[in-house]
Formats: structure tokens, C-alpha cells, sequence
């Protein structure tokens, strides 16, 4: 349904990394958030069923939630902090099942095509869970729906899929470490490309 929805689209996408799917096991794939493609390109690239984080809004929606329930999300409220416990248990216990979750770690696509900051929710979640981080870079969705426009423009979306990094190795006092080493690797993908 996705390829066919971006083949009529006219959006091509390419991919290079990914290993065998027995590689991915309980990972953590940290991307950056150039447009409302990503998820979708992901999820069609990857080759592990992967679960993304949605915000809150989207399970106020009548089918998408539904949908989005039965495959495992979690909504993420940006407002309240207050169970982010909770909401961190979840996931965590997800994870140690096996299950792949996607971050977008920026917390919302950029506005300029540049890499954001990144929040350090993702980052806590991955040391808490001792999973593997697996870098993610996106390059061209941006050109083909940046925030605010509501159509696709026609084009190549490429994707990068980094080596993982094992968050078992950082402890909770490391957790700006772990964040500061994924963003730098993610920066110097975009500038080498």
C-alpha cells in the first residue's frame, strides 16, 4: 500500500545499511525528521517491522487509532510529563521483547531541512533499555513535503542506515553522551552526502 501510494506519487527511494533482519533484534532506530514521508519510507525500507511514537493527536483520530493501537504504538504526549514512567515501561518492556521502535529524536520535523537538536526522551528510553541504537539518516523527503505543504512533489528520497551502537555500554548519567554521539554521527552523514 505504501509503495504503491509513493509510486503514484512519483517519490523513488533508496536505501544502503541495512543488514540481515536477524541483525535487528529489541533496537532503537534514531532518525532525523525532514518530513511527513519518513515513517512511511521507513516502513517500507526496513526490513523489521518497525513501531513508531506518534503524538497524542493522532489517536484522537476515529480509524487511525484504532489502527495504530492494534500495531503496537504508544502515543507520546508532548504536554505532560507526568507519565512518562509509564509511558517509558511500555516501550521498554516492548523492546526487551524483541520489537523495533523509530524515534524521531528532534521531536518534530525541521522547518528548514537542517538537523535539529535532539530532545533527550529517545535517549533515556534507549540506555534504560540496554538496546542497540541503530543512526538513521534521511535525505530528500524534505524537498518533497516540507512542513506545512500538504501535497507530494515527485523525487528521490534516500535513506542511511548507520552501523548500531550498543546503549548497554552508557549509564544514566551518560545519557547526553549517548545523544551527543548519535547526533554527531547523523551531522556528518548529512554533510557527507
Amino acid at each position: 500500500m505504501i509503495k504503491i501510494g509513493l509510486g503514484i506519487a512519483g517519490v523513488q527511494v533508496t536505501s544502503e545499511g541495512f543488514k540481515d533482519r536477524s541483525e535487528y533484534k529489541s533496537c532503537l532506530f534514531i532518525a532525523n525528521h525532514q518530513s511527513n514521508l519518513d515513517p512511511a519510507v521507513l516502513s517500507l525500507i526496513s526490513p523489521v517491522n518497525l513501531k513508531f511514537l506518534p503524538k497524542k493527536q493522532l489517536f484522537h483520530i476515529p480509524i487511525l487509532s484504532t489502527v495504530l493501537k492494534r500495531a503496537g504504538f504508544f502515543s507520546v504526549d508532548r504536554e505532560k510529563k507526568i507519565n512518562a514512567v509509564e509511558f517509558l515501561s511500555g516501550v521498554i518492556d516492548k523492546l526487551k521483547q524483541g520489537n523495533c521502535y523509530c524515534i524521531f529524536p528532534e521531536g518534530t520535523r525541521t522547518s528548514t531541512g537542517k538537523l535539529q537538536q535532539f530532545k533527550r526522551g529517545a535517549f533515556l528510553l534507549a540506555v534504560r533499555s540496554h538496546c542497540n541504537v541503530v543512526p538513521v539518516l534521511i535525505k530528500g523527503s524534505y524537498a518533497l513535503m516540507p512542513k506545512g505543504q500538504w501535497y507530494i512533489s515527485s523525487g528521490t528520497i534516500e535513506v542511511k542506515i548507520c552501523s548500531p551502537i550498543d546503549a548497554g555500554k552508557y549509564k544514566a548519567e551518560d545519557i547526553a553522551a549517548l545523544q551527543d554521539e548519535i547526533f554527531q554521527i547523523l551531522n556528518k552523514e548529512i554533510k557527507e552526502t
